[in-house]
């Protein structure tokens, strides 16, 4: 290793604090290290147009130390592996800190190198000694300094032990991902209200597109609110997002994506088929366009769209190839009216149909 060698410390953007504290105390010990590479401004200070993973490729290549740490916000981030795996194949000083985790939780690939807890003074100390200056001692005024730092460090890993913590419940809440999946596809949402006397009416009609990520279940829904058409294209989409537990609760949130100010929340269980989720929803929104949005309560239905009801209504337009209503439809697919006018709103939004008029639909789209 060289006199003084150059260090990259790979951290999460929530971890910033610990690793500048990091370079503080690094840069503490006179003429023993350097910290040129900030894991965090590296990533920020290049250009979007730039190819940022090269030019951090070539600092952990520069760098002859490099220093991963491991909190609840970082233990499983994409490039905290990446940068990990970088160096540790270029048979570099490789070194997996942890804060505010427990050592059982700390992810197994960095497990094998022994992480190591730098929570208190004496541990991140002798850590430094052991990188920095294995083989002498620090003269008295350097001491002092680097003692200081040290005790720099610990406060400031106490300060922020709940915010670290907090941050990691985003990582590992009970959203499970293998029920979620099972929703993905196209669904039809019946949403009712409470009026001022407590009955209970119909609000709107209309779509859902599910999909699922690792920590969450998204959806757009087709917005229908009257005069929503004067907003452009986009305003017919509304954003929800939310998780999915082990048992089958859904909670989600909703939000306007457009001038209609509107957001609020949905809690929905399985009905036992996995085709049909039922529950309540709460929230500031307004029928139409242009009336301003007031709280609102009410209860909501979730019908999966099958293939087996898509296709039959395919078929018989193919066949026609002609305009058709939806009681023509209607009769031949063997559905009532209000289902197959579904079936063609679907068809509509997917662009597999194309509307004319008033009450015909046509195969294909403009």
């Amino acid at each position: 290793m060289k006199t003084k060698p150059t260090v990259f410390i790979s951290h999460a953007s929530e971890d910033e604090h610990l690793g500048r504290a990091w370079m503080e105390l690094i840069q503490s010990i006179p003429g023993k290290a350097e910290v040129p590479y900030l894991a965090e401004d590296m990533r920020r200070g290049i250009g979007s147009g730039e190819k940022w993973a090269e030019n951090i490729d070539q600092a952990l290549s520069d760098a002859e130390v490099t220093i991963a740490i491991l909190t609840p916000s970082s233990n499983n981030r994409p490039w905290i592996l990446w940068e990990s795996g970088v160096a540790y194949g270029r048979d570099k000083v490789f070194v997996p800190i942890s804060c505010y985790l427990d050592k059982d939780k700390i992810n197994p690939i960095f497990q094998r190198f022994q992480a190591r807890n730098v929570t208190t003074k004496e541990a991140a100390g002798e850590l430094c000694k052991e990188l920095f200056f294995p083989n002498e001692q620090l003269s008295d005024f350097q001491q002092t300094v680097f003692d200081a730092a040290l005790q720099q460090y610990e406060d400031m890993v106490s300060k922020h032990k709940v915010i670290a913590q907090t941050h990691g419940l985003f990582n590992d809440h009970f959203h499970n991902h293998d029920r979620a999946k099972k929703l993905d596809g196209y669904w039809l949402a019946d949403w009712d209200f409470y009026d001022e006397k407590g009955k209970l009416k119909a609000y709107e009609r209309d779509e859902l597109c599910i999909w699922t990520t690792d920590d969450r279940l998204r959806a757009v829904g087709y917005n229908t609110k009257t005069g929503i058409d004067r907003l452009g294209e986009i305003a017919k989409f509304y954003p929800i997002e939310g998780v999915v537990s082990s048992s089958g609760w859904i909670a989600l949130s909703f939000w306007s994506a457009a001038e209609i100010q509107y957001c609020g929340a949905i809690l929905l269980q399985d009905d036992g088929t996995g085709l049909c989720f039922k529950g309540t929803w709460e929230g500031y929104s307004t029928q139409e366009f242009g009336i301003e949005a007031s709280l609102k309560k009410g209860k909501v239905t979730l019908k999966k769209i099958l293939k087996a009801d898509i296709n039959p209504a395919l078929d018989f337009m193919n066949q026609e190839n002609r305009s058709v209503t939806c009681a023509e439809l209607a009769s031949a697919i063997s559905k009532n009216e209000e289902i197959t006018l579904r079936i063609l709103n679907h068809l509509t939004i997917i662009n597999k149909v194309q509307k004319r008029g008033e009450s015909e639909w046509v195969i294909g789209s403009d």
